[in-house]
């Protein structure tokens, strides 16, 4: 369930967090009192122990993972949670085949998404990096909340739709998100505490080891990346209209690359060949824009890289040996994916 969207403006403009409200690892975020202080974006917050019971969550993704550091506030509604938790696990005990357990889960996490909201999140980057950004680049139309010690700190809270809660819900959500919108305008920032990043362009990382299928029916291992001197992954969601724009560019290029080159696509909001609505849109677009390449579904191992990415689309290139070289880019960056790719050809 950590490679959805639970939310309906964030697919309007594109943005995905993955495992934001599967995995609440808080090792980066502190806590005293009410005062919780995400260090790493140099961002200190009001957030009440009151209105932690009321279901606010809190998660952060520090400058050790792919990307720049992030943090993300969450609303949660505990009762109705719960009670679809109950109502599925008496459920799961009469479903038979993976088939029906597939379509089951798809609902499921439909369900669940209705009672699971992003409040708000802030990024933290180098000045140099935001004004290094274009003007489309999506960073760079993120609402800018405070520019000190050589960091833009970036902040933005979402609308939700509260359709499917009930009137209690509504009120307690409403709550929350206005005690988070308060809080936000009280919000301090410092100096961030920043840690060694692990993908750097002196560094490399391993593609985690995966096996899983593609649109076309072939399963697809790390062995792909093997018999190319470089491989650019390119992860993308069928709810982001950046991804879909620039795709059939993207599909026209590939076509005209040497056999030492590969593409290889990642889709991260479909889990499975049995989400029904997200593989169809998924083919309707590969078709549409003429993609030869693969396109695998987010699944085993690839779903390790994917906790690492906050925002589709991101692109990242992989040597013979499965290793990850260079940055990540972020946002649809076409003419990027290209220098990249040329760069690395030419000095290998």
């Amino acid at each position: 369930m950590g490679v959805y969207t639970y939310n309906d403006g964030m697919k309007k403009i594109g943005l995905s967090f993955l495992g934001v409200l599967a995995f609440l690892a808080l090792t980066a975020c502190t806590n005293k009192k009410d005062i919780v202080e995400f260090a790493e974006n140099g961002v200190q917050l009001l957030l009440s122990q009151e209105y932690l019971d009321k279901g606010i969550s809190y998660d952060c993704y520090g400058s050790d993972s792919a990307q720049y550091p992030t943090f993300i506030i969450a609303f949660a509604y505990m009762p109705a949670l719960d009670r679809l938790y109950e109502q599925a696990e008496v459920m799961w005990d009469t479903i038979e085949s993976k088939e029906a357990q597939d379509l089951f889960m798809e609902d499921f996490e439909r369900s669940l998404a209705v009672h699971q909201k992003i409040l708000a999140f802030g990024i933290t980057l180098p000045e140099a990096d935001y004004k290094a950004l274009g003007p489309d680049e999506y960073l760079a139309t993120l609402p800018v909340a405070a520019q000190k010690y050589g960091y833009t700190y970036l902040l933005n809270t979402m609308d939700n739709s509260t359709e499917g809660m009930d009137d209690e819900e509504i009120k307690v959500y409403d709550d929350c998100r206005n005690y988070i919108e308060k809080s936000i305008k009280k919000m301090r920032v410092k100096k961030p505490v920043l840690k060694e990043q692990v993908v750097s362009g002196s560094q490399s990382l391993s593609f985690p080891q995966f096996e899983s299928p593609s649109l076309n029916g072939n399963v697809i291992t790390n062995e792909f990346f093997y018999d190319a001197d470089v491989t650019m992954v390119h992860i993308w969601g069928t709810f982001c209209t950046p991804c879909i724009e620039e795709m059939p560019e993207l599909a026209a290029w590939q076509k005209t690359l040497a056999k030492n080159v590969k593409v290889l696509g990642i889709i991260c909001d479909v889990g499975s060949l049995a989400d029904s609505s997200e593989k169809e849109a998924a083919d309707k677009i590969i078709s549409e824009c003429g993609v030869g390449f693969e396109n695998v579904i987010a699944s085993g191992g690839i779903l390790t890289y994917l906790t690492s990415v906050q925002f589709v689309p991101t692109t990242i290139l992989v040597d013979s040996s499965g290793n990850i070289v260079g940055e990540p880019i972020v946002g649809a960056r076409f003419e990027d994916y290209k220098k990249a790719v040329e760069d690395y050809v030419s000095s290998h």
